[in-house]
């Protein structure tokens, strides 16, 4: 049977990039770290980590792995969530969207500071596209969404809640990582790694790929994958460049996995938007939330 804290060893081990720095962080030590994941590929049946000299690599197996074992962990969490409902006295229970992106990355710490003050209200968080989280929040499913874009949502009240910056990704074995910058015909020659359709982020690269006569279908070698993981993933594999939000890439760039590029002729600023229907009556937790997260000198984003 699958153990999660395993999974999450397992998960951590490749985020950090060593048993070392897993151990560190999960306050066990380096033969324990060791232990518990040679008890998973028993578990499992199959190696997950290859070391490379100084390098771990991902076994094909231990790649698939990795990405399932995010989204186990995130159905457990989800789900601890939910029967938080029932353990807890929650004034009010907010129903908040936000697409994976957001729900992955900027969004934990933000939630995590609005929970400790204001632990009266239990706020549920819907991960998905951002083309669902606008369908669900449309059928009333959800009372706020939070999402990512180059410009505003149509149809609906938008609130400014901070931005980031879109820049090219490319592996620092690349060759194009020795330039200061990524011109279009670059992009038409690269494999070219992207997100899936209806995502915020996939629609914010089109807005700004089409200022240069280009859009992510137009370009002749690209890589559709199904998570920002997967493609941080494959470029740290060396399989081709992408676009991503620079706060997505601070530990890549950190470790000097991945160069962050500009693209030539162009600044590609993300925005984040908080999405209610328009005249319609808040309640007070909704109401707090969104101005919590519309506010820089509350909110704590990661």
């Amino acid at each position: 049977m699958l153990n999660l804290h395993q999974i999450q060893l397992f998960i951590t081990i490749v985020k950090e990039g060593s048993f070392s720095a897993a151990a560190k962080l999960l306050h066990m030590s380096q033969p324990a770290v060791s232990a518990q994941l040679k008890k998973l590929e028993e578990t499992l049946g199959v190696q997950l980590l290859n070391r490379q000299g100084r390098q771990l690599m991902l076994t094909p197996a231990g790649f698939l792995v990795y990405e399932h074992g995010k989204e186990i962990l995130e159905k457990a969490k989800q789900l601890l969530q939910e029967l938080n409902v029932y353990s807890q006295k929650c004034e009010e229970q907010i129903l908040l969207g936000a697409s994976t992106l957001v729900a992955d990355f900027p969004l934990p710490c933000a939630l995590y500071v609005f929970k400790e003050k204001y632990p009266q209200y239990c706020v549920k968080v819907r991960r998905e596209r951002a083309a669902e989280i606008v369908k669900l929040l449309a059928d009333g499913e959800l009372e706020l969404a939070l999402l990512e874009g180059a410009t505003t949502y149509p149809g609906w009240t938008n609130y400014a809640c901070g931005q980031d910056e879109l820049l090219v990704a490319v592996p620092a074995e690349h060759p194009l990582a020795g330039t200061a910058q990524v011109t279009a015909q670059d992009l038409l020659r690269a494999v070219f790694l992207t997100g899936e359709r209806n995502s915020g982020l996939r629609s914010a690269i089109d807005y700004y790929l089409q200022q240069l006569g280009l859009s992510v279908e137009a370009l002749p070698k690209t890589l559709e994958l199904n998570s920002i993981a997967a493609i941080k993933s494959a470029l740290e594999a060396g399989m081709g460049i992408s676009i991503l939000p620079r706060s997505v890439m601070r530990r890549e760039i950190r470790t000097k996995t991945v160069k962050a590029l500009p693209l030539e002729g162009l600044n590609m600023p993300l925005y984040f938007y908080l999405l209610t229907k328009e005249q319609t009556k808040l309640t007070p937790g909704v109401k707090l939330l969104l101005n919590f997260l519309s506010d820089p000198a509350q909110r704590v984003f990661c």
